[in-house]
């Protein structure tokens, strides 16, 4: 409250406040008009164009049972009783696509 009686008798305050909210927000409309000139539009499974993250433009929105996330669905193959990762690999996608006939195969080929 005190904070808001001094503002009012300072209005050179608020305009100084006013001013670094102005730069912030023009900051960020420069980064975001950069990001727009430097990607192609994404394009959705129907063919419309969907919305893009400007902070990592790779990542996609998954459901989890806590919600949605933004963010990779990464996959490992481990051997647990040598404790040895065989390899792994990283999707867009919100659920494996790879069969457990690849995974098996690629632990095949690591082992011969």
């Amino acid at each position: 409250m005190a904070e808001h009686a001094r503002a009012d008798q300072q209005p050179e305050l608020d305009q100084e406040r006013l001013k670094k909210q102005e730069q912030r927000l023009q900051r960020q409309v420069e980064r975001l008009n950069e990001f727009l000139a430097g990607q192609q539009p994404k394009q959705g499974k129907d063919g419309n164009e969907i919305q893009s993250n400007a902070v990592d433009n790779e990542s996609v929105k998954m459901p989890t049972s806590h919600g949605v996330i933004q963010g990779y669905n990464a996959q490992a193959l481990v051997d647990s009783k040598h404790q040895v990762i065989f390899g792994g690999t990283g999707s867009q996608h919100p659920r494996p696509r790879q069969s457990r006939a690849d995974a098996d195969g690629r632990q095949k080929e690591s082992h011969e």
